[in-house]
């Protein structure tokens, strides 16, 4: 996201398949994602839509998601999100 690294916090990483027009295609769903405020460059607002990739550690393992439903928490101090599959179209 915006070429910045970010710490973040996350729930369970749900990876699973759909059924659609073209057969099966994988969906991944991180239903809550939480990162600080403060963190983010001066002027950038991350927003639904936007392309993220979450790099867990200790493995390393890179998932290629956007930001989804969320925002700016009350308070102004955490920004949280449900990240889905980058090809998603919802």
């Amino acid at each position: 996201m915006f070429g910045v690294v970010v710490p973040c916090s996350h729930t369970e990483i749900a990876e699973d398949y759909k059924l659609g027009g073209g057969g099966l295609s994988m969906t991944t769903m991180i239903e809550k994602c939480e990162f600080r405020a403060a963190l983010m460059p001066q002027g950038v607002r991350p927003r639904k839509g936007q392309f993220c990739v979450l790099q867990v550690a200790p493995n390393g393992a890179r998932f290629e998601l956007q930001l989804w439903r969320g925002g700016l928490e009350p308070g102004g101090e955490i920004y949280r999100f449900e990240l889905v599959a980058r090809n998603y179209q919802g």
